[in-house]
């Protein structure tokens, strides 16, 4: 799949969760398995052992785009481990920022403007 296709289905699933029917931990593992993210080793990219998903978040600043890939990856397992945790990451607003990184790296690959937030559902979907 090819990265602008890839920055189509994340960016359906933000303006979808925004404006219809909130994302889950399920519909974000369809969307990464589609584009080809999920990063099955995740661990390996992550700094802390056990787990600490606060601490790894504050790396999101400086991410690069695998580890962006790692992180949402993370996110989707803690709800496997930790049922309803990714309503809570995706209320806090933390899924949404590691998506937004994840989507901007995708776009300049793609050679794709910045993304820009949609305000209400009558704006065109995607910004070109």
């Amino acid at each position: 799949m090819k990265a602008c296709e890839k920055v189509e289905v994340l960016e359906e699933l933000l303006y979808q969760d925004e404006f219809f029917t909130p994302m889950n931990a399920e519909t974000v593992a369809d969307a990464l398995a589609l584009c080809e993210l999920e990063v099955y080793d995740y661990p390996r990219y992550l700094c802390t052992s056990p787990i600490q998903v606060k601490t790894e978040l504050m790396r999101l600043k400086n991410a690069d785009k695998t580890l962006c890939a790692a992180l949402i990856t993370m996110l989707v397992r803690e709800d496997h481990f930790d049922p309803g945790a990714f309503t809570v990451r995706r209320n806090d607003g933390s899924a949404k920022r590691v998506l937004r990184r994840l989507i901007s790296f995708l776009r300049e690959e793609a050679g794709m403007p910045e993304y820009r937030e949609m305000e209400s559902p009558a704006f065109p979907r995607f910004h070109r």
